[in-house]
């Protein structure tokens, strides 16, 4: 077993990639850094960029990372034997392009959804999704930027916008058609069980606000045990650690997963979260002694 002080590599995420939540992503960050040393571990801290060129003395590491050096970075120590929450596979799985095929090749509901190519896209491909409003999405990664997510409900403009993310240097595009309904926002703790859910109020001026209050309308039950459960059957499939994402409950019950990111801020949840990622983090490396 490793002894204590269990030397840890922390990595923060670059501010580029923490769209809207520089402040939040760096709350979490420090908080498990915290409940760690509280707990007989010491933590070195490194930024994505300090990450890329020097490698840590330390065997384990726990990581907000986002950019493609640092993944691929982490992937490389990985196979050295480092242990890694969340392992740069897993970040990697949770881009929309790989979160929509995984999705779709494990029968786990996540609505109606089409991966088009910026730069060679066929016309069929976007007349097929009818004239039902879409989300356009970047296909490559998480958002970083105010149009990386466009809601669309002209389809005349369809063009327009997959034209633009081709401008911005987007490859692949996720373009998913609009479900009615109530948008929840969750997150987890694979090893710990956790699990954390809050009903989203888009209709908030700011639209980061959340509301706990009951969701009125014309809405059948939510089974929140099954969001969970899909939750966490995602999570094992995206091999996910520490996550979060978006849910949105049809008018009948339905639960489509539309959304799922590896290490989101945790702000509703954000002190009871960071004790369980720190234990996860501990039990993870104590199960995997170097």
């Amino acid at each position: 077993m490793p002894t204590f002080p269990i030397k840890i590599t922390g990595i923060k995420r670059d501010s580029q990639f923490s769209f809207r939540r520089v402040a939040d992503d760096e709350a979490i960050f420090s908080a498990v850094k915290s409940y760690l040393e509280e707990n007989g571990c010491r933590v070195m801290i490194y930024t994505e960029d300090k990450f890329v060129t020097e490698t840590p003395e330390e065997p384990y590491i726990f990581n907000m990372c986002r950019k493609n050096t640092s993944i691929s970075k982490l992937k490389k120590l990985e196979n050295q034997g480092n242990i890694v929450t969340n392992t740069g596979q897993a970040i990697e799985n949770c881009r929309r392009i790989n979160f929509t095929s995984l999705m779709r090749l494990n029968s786990l509901p996540c609505g109606e959804s089409n991966i088009i190519s910026t730069s060679g896209y066929k016309a069929d491909e976007i007349l097929k999704m009818g004239s039902n409003p879409v989300w356009i999405k970047r296909g490559d990664s998480q958002t970083a930027h105010p149009c990386d997510v466009i809601f669309c409900n002209d389809p005349q403009k369809l063009k327009f916008y997959i034209e633009d993310f081709y401008l911005r240097g987007v490859d692949k595009v996720v373009v998913s058609h609009h479900i009615e309904g109530y948008n929840i926002k969750f997150y987890g703790v694979r090893q710990q069980n956790f699990f954390y859910y809050i009903y989203h109020d888009s209709s908030k001026k700011d639209n980061n606000e959340m509301s706990t209050h009951k969701i009125s309308g014309n809405l059948k039950t939510i089974n929140f045990a099954l969001l969970k459960e899909l939750c966490f059957t995602t999570a094992d499939i995206l091999g996910v650690d520490v996550f979060g994402g978006d849910a949105i409950i049809d008018r009948e019950g339905g639960i489509n997963i539309i959304d799922f990111n590896d290490w989101p801020s945790f702000k509703p949840c954000r002190e009871v979260a960071a004790r369980h990622i720190g234990n996860a983090i501990i039990k993870k490396i104590k199960n995997n002694q170097l």
